[in-house]
């Protein structure tokens, strides 16, 4: 795991048990940050966590000495930039804790995330106060670091040199598709359509994939985003057309063009805004990680 995910890792994962029994001088410590100790029973405890929250995120099987440092890195980091927000003056309002909060919750009932919640020995006030710490450090990298980075048209124009594929616009193809387990349920369901069921009214109500009750409509994508089988079918496959069942490993298909886009050039204006977003994430990046050093 990258320093940079690690210091932006949710703050749930991270940090809920270090902030408890501060008091008890007595209990052995993996680190000291400016006067602010970080215990070893907490430390185990968030180690334990994160190999719950990300086991394919932390460092491999076999590499317990990386992921402890990896975690010790990420808490002082945290403390360091804490203190930094704090010299800055940046303030996190109760509203903006809520709302994150809520956005937190979304998708679960009360009972089975105060469970989840449970499962990380956290409260929901511990996390809220996780996530307001969450909010003031990307709010001290945006309002501190991030606001003097700048980017100009003399770095925009030499990346537009150094990729001109980037004033390409790729060919795209808009098509639905439509999934089922057998051979015989497909041909069932594409006799259904030739004899006048729309392919949407079909995809919603036969379609295995989630985006059946969508009509299948996979929007608008260029050539190598979709499986091996969807380019050679759609890409080829007259507009409005049906295909035949396309049998793949995970089931058979049926495939419907609604719309196709030849390859063409994109507008400068286009290509110069995602250029410049693209150099500033860089450097973003980069400042980040020469802040944190």
């Amino acid at each position: 795991m990258t320093r940079r995910a690690l210091v932006l890792f949710a703050a749930l994962v991270l940090v809920a048990g270090c902030k408890r029994n501060r008091g008890q001088d007595d209990r052995p410590l993996v680190a000291r940050v400016a006067g602010v100790p970080i215990y070893l029973d907490e430390f185990r405890r968030e180690l334990k966590r994160l190999k719950l929250e990300d086991a394919e995120g932390i460092p491999a099987a076999g590499s317990d000495t990386a992921q402890k440092r990896a975690l010790l890195d990420n808490l002082v980091d945290r403390r360091l930039l804490l203190q930094e927000a704090e010299r800055a003056n940046v303030i996190v309002g109760t509203d903006e804790i809520e709302a994150s909060f809520a956005r937190a919750k979304a998708g679960w009932d009360n009972e089975e995330f105060n469970q989840n919640l449970t499962e990380r020995d956290l409260t929901p006030a511990e996390f809220k106060n996780d996530l307001r710490e969450d909010l003031l450090i990307r709010k001290y990298f945006r309002d501190h670091v991030y606001a003097r980075i700048a980017v100009t048209d003399q770095e925009i124009e030499a990346f537009i040199q150094a990729h001109p594929e980037a004033l390409v616009e790729p060919e795209k193809v808009r098509a639905q598709h439509l999934v089922l387990k057998t051979e015989e349920e497909a041909n069932r369901v594409l006799s259904e359509i030739k004899g006048g069921l729309s392919f949407e009214e079909a995809a919603m109500k036969y379609s295995l994939s989630p985006d059946g009750k969508n009509g299948g409509d996979v929007g608008l994508v260029p050539r190598g985003v979709m499986p091996r089988a969807f380019d050679d079918v759609c890409f080829s496959l007259p507009v409005k057309q049906v295909s035949k069942v396309i049998g793949v490993e995970n089931g058979f298909y049926l495939f419907r063009v609604i719309e196709k886009r030849p390859q063409g050039m994109r507008p400068m204006d286009t290509v110069r805004e995602q250029v410049e977003a693209s150099i500033r994430r860089d450097k973003e990046r980069t400042t980040e990680e020469t802040k944190l050093a």
